[in-house]
């Protein structure tokens, strides 16, 4: 059996849905030595070959700097080829044209139901498509029983045709000895209006104590700085502490020193 594999996320400094889709993978290779996976993408892919058995193929190693065009113009010339049995859509889209078997996975839907965190162009873009791949969909993949229930809500597919697969830590992420320093709360994402960041920072603020500090990881996305001008606002400078990017290598170490982990995403 062919499987196409959507791997446009797994390249560059990979955050939340790139980690989702290389686990993924790397879990099917482990466990499925048969079938034969393409990967394809519109940049270079970064990911560790050690599961595969000789199963696991490249389709692409140019850099296409639209994603868009690549997907809709170039993926399906790459499909025709590859004639694939079924195709694995890991980040809500897949080409227009696309009428062979495939499963999607849809993460969330936030847009639609927080439009205005997302730029105008994206929002756009993916308001007609979403719909028609979720539609066209043999099977949609989703994260949380939340998540089913608002793609049941908000794009009209029936309960039968959504299956869900929780999310779990990955095995470097297990407990260890932390290192001595000033006690702080964690916060792992991607920095942007969805992620109710400045909510908390503000919370932050408001407590009694003043001993911890907040530490706050992630790449800055759309409309990512207001974070940080929400803690000079609040004089916050000293405490709230904006690390950017940390490669997944030093994540285990930041968890297991953090007095707790907080996500007040919306």
């Amino acid at each position: 059996m062919k499987i196409a594999f959507d791997g446009t996320v797994l390249h560059g400094r990979k955050s939340g849905v790139g980690y989702y889709c290389e686990e993924l993978l790397k879990a099917m290779l482990a466990m499925n030595h048969a079938d034969q996976f393409f990967v394809f993408s519109h940049r270079p892919v970064k990911l560790d070959t050690g599961s595969s058995n000789g199963n696991l193929n490249f389709t692409n190693s140019i850099h296409f700097p639209i994603r868009a065009v690549y997907l809709h113009a170039f993926l399906p010339r790459i499909l025709d080829k590859i004639q694939p049995d079924l195709s694995h859509y890991t980040n809500f889209l897949a080409p227009i044209s696309e009428d062979r078997p495939y499963v999607v996975t849809i993460h969330d839907m936030g847009l639609e139901t927080l439009r205005d965190a997302h730029p105008l162009a994206k929002r756009l873009y993916t308001r007609r498509l979403v719909p028609r791949v979720a539609r066209k969909a043999r099977l949609i993949i989703t994260n949380s029983e939340y998540s089913k229930w608002e793609i049941v809500r908000y794009l009209g597919i029936s309960e039968d045709r959504i299956r869900v697969t929780p999310l779990a830590a990955s095995r470097e992420f297990a407990p260890s000895p932390a290192q001595p320093g000033r006690p702080y709360f964690l916060y792992v994402g991607n920095l942007e209006p969805r992620k109710n960041l400045e909510r908390l920072i503000e919370a932050f603020s408001r407590m009694p104590r003043k001993d911890h500090e907040l530490v706050i990881v992630g790449n800055r996305w759309y409309h990512g700085g207001a974070a940080a001008e929400k803690a000079r606002a609040l004089g916050l400078n000293g405490r709230v502490r904006f690390l950017g990017y940390v490669p997944r290598s030093d994540l285990p170490g930041l968890f297991n020193g953090a007095t707790a982990f907080v996500y007040p995403s919306l």
